[in-house]
C-alpha cells in the first residue's frame, strides 16, 4: 500500500500536504484539483508559483539539489567523508538504497514529478475555467515552460521514463517507459507552440518570454535541431533588452577597490580589506555574482532567476514565504576552520570557525577583526563555515586557468580577486596563533596533505553570501541565477559546432571571453566549450544533465570525439559522458581515494558510463504493477526492461 501511494504521488498527481502522522490518508482538501483551488485566476497563480518553487528548491540549503549535478560530471566530487557521502559511485548509488544520501538523487525526481503533475492539472482547468484569454494565454505560456523544464531535465537525469500530458485524478499502476530522445522531442514541440504565449517582461522568479527561448535552445540541441537552436538563441541575444554585463553596476557600482568605506561596512566589514589588500579593484565580475545584484532592471544578462530574500535590518527573521537558505558557503567552500589541520609556521593552531572573541589587528593605522561585539569582521562570519561537502576537480580549480588554457599573463577577471580565493588569501584567525594572528597563511601550512580534499582548495568569490546570523555562517539570503545571457551564447556557439561553424562557434565563445578580459580562442571544439560552461556557470548550471544531452547527440550524429564515434545499442557502457569525465576529472581519472572518516583513506573515487543516467526509485519501479516502467540500464533490476514506448506513435 505505501508503495502504491509513493507512485500514486510521484505520477499520479494526487499531491498530498502536511507532515503528520495521517498523511497517507487522502483527504478530499489535500488534492490538488479544479474543484477546490483552479477556480479563478488567484488559484491559477498560486499553482504556478508552486511550481516556480520547485524549480527553486534545486538551490537552496545544505546539500542542495544542484550538487548531485555537479557529483556526476567532469567538475567536482563529494569532498566530505563518511557514511553517508557518496564516493565510490557503483558502490553507493544504487535504487534500492538512499537516494538522498546526501546528493538529492530521489529529490530531484519528487520535485520535477510534482511539477508535471500540477502543471497537468492547471493545463486541463485552464480550458473551462472563465478568465480573459489574455490571462489563458500567459497561464498556458508558463505551463508549457515548466513541463518542458522538468521534462528536460527528467529525461537527462533518468533517461526514459513515463511520458504523462493529461492531469491524472486518480491513484494509476500502468505507467510505461518513453525513450528520453521522443521525450524531449514532446517537449521541444510543445514549447515552440507556445513560448510565444510567455509574457515578455514578468516577475523575478517567475519565466519570462526570454527564458522560454533560453530553454527552447536546449530542447532543440537535445534533438539534433541546430538550426532551430540558433534560431532560439538569437532571440534572446538580439531583442534588443539583453546584454552581457560589460561594466560596472548594481549595488556597489561607486565603490572602486575592497578598500573603500562603502564597500567595507556594506559587504564585509574590513576583512578583505585585511586579507587580500585595499587596493584590490573592484569588477563587473564581481558585481555579476553580488547577491543583491542577480534580479534588478540594471542586469541586463539575467534571463531566469530564483527568489530568496532576507530581512534588511540585519535579523534572523524570515520574510513570509522565505524558505531555506542558499548554503553556498557551507556547501562549496573547504573546511577551513577545521582545528588543528592549517597550522603557522612554528606549528600552532592556526583557524578557528567559530566566532572567537577577536584580538585587534593594526594595519597602516585601520583596527582589523575586533569591529564590535559580535565579532563582525571576522573570517569567520565573511568567509562561512565551509564544510567542503563538493570538492571541485582539478580541472575546474587549476586546469582551466593555465596559459595553455587561454590564461594569459593571468588577465581572466574569473581568476583573480575580488573573484577568485586561494587559501594564502585567507588569514590565520585563530587567537592563539601568536604573532600569526591576522597574518596571511603561508604556502605548506597544510598539517596533512590528504586533508586537501576537503580542507584545503581554491574556490570563487561566487559562493560567498554575506551573513546576518551570530551563529553558523553558511550563506543566507541570496537570488540565483538559472539561465542568464552568457550561457546562451555558450549554447549557440555548440550549435555552430555541431553545424561545423567553427568560425562563428568561437566567436560567440570569445564573446563570453571577452567580458572576463580573457584572451581570445583562435578556434574551439567541444571541449573547449564545455570548459567555457565551467569557468562561466559553475555551481549555475546543471552539469550532468547538460554531458548527458551532448553525449545523446553524439550518438544521434555520428560525430566523433577523440576519434570514437557512439551508438545506442551500448550506450551504458560507452558514452561521451563517461569519457569526458573520466578525461578531465583526475578523482575519478585516478580513482584516488578519499580520506575516511576514521582518519584512513576511504572509499576510492569511481564512476561507470551508465552513471550518465541516475536510478529509478525502486518503489517506483515495483508499485507499478499495471504497467512497466523500465529501471535506468546498469542499474539492479535492469535486467527486466521491455522496449521503451515512442512518442507520439505509441502514446495514446
Amino acid at each position: 500500500m505505501k508503495r502504491n501511494i509513493l507512485l500514486s504521488i510521484a505520477l499520479g498527481g494526487m499531491l498530498l500536504t502536511g507532515c503528520n502522522d495521517d498523511f497517507l490518508t487522502p483527504k478530499t482538501l489535500s488534492i490538488f484539483t479544479t474543484d477546490n483551488v483552479l477556480v479563478n485566476e488567484e488559484g491559477f497563480d498560486a499553482a504556478l508559483t508552486s511550481c516556480s518553487s520547485l524549480v527553486r528548491d534545486e538551490y537552496y540549503d545544505h546539500m542542495a539539489p544542484i550538487l548531485a549535478e555537479l557529483v556526476f560530471s567532469d567538475v567536482a566530487v563529494m569532498g566530505s567523508e563518511g557514511a553517508n557521502i557518496p564516493v565510490d559511485l557503483k558502490k553507493d548509488v544504487q535504487p534500492t538504497g538512499d537516494l538522498d544520501k546526501d546528493i538529492k538523487i530521489r529529490t530531484n525526481w519528487d520535485n520535477w514529478w510534482k511539477i508535471i503533475s500540477r502543471v497537468n492539472y492547471i493545463i486541463d482547468g485552464a480550458q473551462t475555467v472563465n478568465m480573459t484569454e489574455e490571462k489563458r494565454r500567459t497561464i498556458l505560456g508558463e505551463c508549457y515552460f515548466y513541463r518542458s523544464y522538468a521534462y528536460y531535465r527528467l529525461a537527462l537525469q533518468f533517461g526514459d521514463v513515463p511520458l504523462v500530458l493529461e492531469a491524472t485524478k486518480s491513484p494509476r499502476l500502468d505507467f510505461y517507459s518513453f525513450t528520453s530522445e521522443s521525450i524531449l522531442k514532446c517537449m521541444k514541440e510543445e514549447l515552440s507552440q507556445y513560448v510565444e504565449y510567455i509574457p515578455e517582461t514578468a516577475d523575478y522568479g517567475t519565466p519570462n518570454r526570454a527564458a522560454g527561448y533560453h530553454l527552447l535552445t536546449k530542447l532543440c540541441l537535445a534533438t539534433s535541431d541546430f538550426d532551430g537552436a540558433i534560431a532560439a538563441a538569437d532571440k534572446i541575444i538580439n531583442d534588443g533588452k539583453h546584454r552581457l554585463m560589460t561594466s560596472r553596476f548594481g549595488a556597489l557600482a561607486s565603490c572602486k577597490t575592497v578598500g573603500d568605506n562603502e564597500f567595507k561596512s556594506a559587504v564585509d566589514k574590513g576583512y578583505r580589506t585585511l586579507a587580500i589588500g585595499a587596493n584590490t579593484p573592484l569588477d563587473v565580475i564581481f558585481d555579476l555574482h553580488y547577491h543583491a545584484n542577480k534580479s534588478i532592471p540594471a542586469n541586463t544578462e539575467a534571463i531566469f532567476t530564483v527568489v530568496d530574500r532576507g530581512p534588511t535590518d540585519g535579523s534572523d527573521a524570515q520574510l513570509d514565504g522565505a524558505k531555506s537558505q542558499i548554503a553556498t558557503m557551507r556547501n562549496y567552500l573547504p573546511k577551513w576552520g577545521d582545528s588543528g589541520k592549517i597550522r603557522t609556521p612554528d606549528g600552532a593552531n592556526g583557524m578557528t570557525d567559530n566566532l572567537n572573541k577577536n584580538k585587534e589587528v593594526i594595519v597602516d593605522g585601520v583596527s582589523y577583526y575586533t569591529i564590535d561585539n559580535d565579532g563582525n569582521g571576522s573570517q569567520y562570519r565573511q568567509i562561512g563555515r565551509g564544510i567542503g561537502s563538493l570538492r571541485a576537480s582539478n580541472l575546474y580549480n587549476y586546469d582551466l586557468w593555465t596559459e595553455d588554457a587561454g590564461n594569459i599573463g593571468e588577465s581572466d577577471l574569473r581568476h583573480k580577486q575580488p573573484n577568485w580565493w586561494v587559501m594564502t588569501d585567507l588569514v590565520y584567525n585563530n587567537t592563539g596563533s601568536g604573532s600569526w594572528y591576522g597574518k596571511n597563511v603561508q604556502p605548506g601550512s597544510l598539517s596533512n596533505p590528504k586533508d586537501s580534499i576537503r580542507i584545503y582548495y581554491p574556490f570563487p568569490n561566487k559562493f560567498i553570501v554575506p551573513e546576518t546570523r551570530s551563529g553558523q555562517q553558511s550563506g543566507k539570503h541570496s537570488d540565483w541565477y538559472v539561465f542568464r545571457l552568457a550561457e546562451t551564447y555558450l549554447l549557440r556557439a555548440e550549435a555552430y559546432w555541431w553545424k561545423g561553424d567553427i568560425g562563428n562557434a568561437t566567436k560567440d565563445v570569445n564573446t563570453v571571453r571577452a567580458r572576463a578580459n580573457a584572451a581570445p580562442l583562435e578556434s574551439v571544439g567541444i571541449d573547449e566549450i564545455l570548459d567555457e560552461r565551467a569557468r562561466e556557470l559553475h555551481g549555475e548550471e546543471p552539469r550532468k544533465t547538460e554531458l548527458a544531452r551532448i553525449a545523446q547527440i553524439f550518438v544521434a550524429t555520428g560525430k566523433t570525439y577523440d576519434g570514437k564515434t557512439y551508438n545506442k545499442a551500448n550506450f551504458s557502457t560507452d558514452n561521451f559522458f563517461y569519457d569526458r569525465v573520466i578525461k578531465k576529472n583526475n578523482f575519478y581519472k585516478y580513482n584516488l581515494p578519499n580520506k575516511g572518516a576514521d582518519g584512513g583513506d576511504g572509499d576510492k573515487y569511481t564512476i561507470c558510463a551508465y552513471h550518465i543516467y541516475w536510478p529509478i526509485p525502486y518503489e517506483t519501479v515495483e508499485a507499478n504493477r499495471l504497467g512497466h516502467i523500465n529501471q535506468t540500464p546498469g542499474y539492479h533490476g535492469s535486467d527486466t526492461n521491455i522496449t521503451p514506448k515512442k512518442w507520439p506513435d505509441d502514446y495514446k
